[in-house]
């Protein structure tokens, strides 16, 4: 009788403890999506979006910056299908694990904010913006162009879920929507690419 528990406890632990380590396995709206650039076979920089509706835990809309060589040329929501292009190599959704529903909610919201503002694309940096009245947070409203990770990097770091960063001046400068912070995203090693791979697939 003893043996048996220790076996049902044992293996209730590693149930847990497996529960626990796996990825989710459904995309809910403020998870981000990723597909190659522009070839099959994928490319160097990639492109993302945030989710924005989904059924079933697949994601149905997504909000992006579709680039300078796609109409409207800023922030927009798009069908997933739009999102896929045609014949383009479709990566999935990806989060951050060990943050709430709330806060994936914020994500949205920022995603939301961008596309009202109809902030247009800028492909050298991840985004552009006003920097005035000196130290603090960089709003919607302050941002002129952004990038397709851009706009993931925004929406997250704004959340407070630390993505892309830079060590400098002995300080690590993660968050894009910090005036302080920001300039440190100015670089061609921060790509769709580098921030899909320091997230887990939905």
């Amino acid at each position: 009788m003893k043996r048996s528990r220790l076996l049902f406890t044992l293996l209730l632990c590693a149930l847990l403890l497996m529960a626990t380590c796996l990825p989710s396995l459904a995309a809910a709206k403020g998870h981000a999506v990723y597909r190659a650039l522009n070839s099959v076979g994928g490319s160097f920089f990639g492109h993302g979006g945030v989710v924005s509706a989904v059924s079933g835990g697949t994601p149905t809309y997504v909000i992006h910056a579709p680039g300078s060589n796609e109409s409207p040329y800023t922030v927009t929501e798009v069908t997933l299908s739009t999102f896929k292009g045609d014949g383009l190599d479709y990566y999935s959704a990806y989060y951050m694990p060990g943050y709430s529903s709330s806060v994936y909610a914020k994500i949205l919201n920022y995603a939301r904010q961008l596309d009202d503002y109809d902030v247009p694309y800028i492909f050298v940096n991840q985004m552009t913006c006003n920097l005035t009245g000196g130290l603090g947070t960089i709003e919607v409203e302050d941002i002129t162009k952004i990038r397709c990770d851009g706009v993931i990097e925004y929406c997250y770091e704004r959340a407070g879920i630390e993505l892309l960063g830079r060590f400098a001046n002995n300080a690590y400068y993660w968050n894009i929507s910090d005036k302080v912070h920001y300039i440190w995203h100015m670089s061609s090693d921060h790509s769709p690419q580098t921030q899909r791979a320091l997230m887990t697939p939905s």
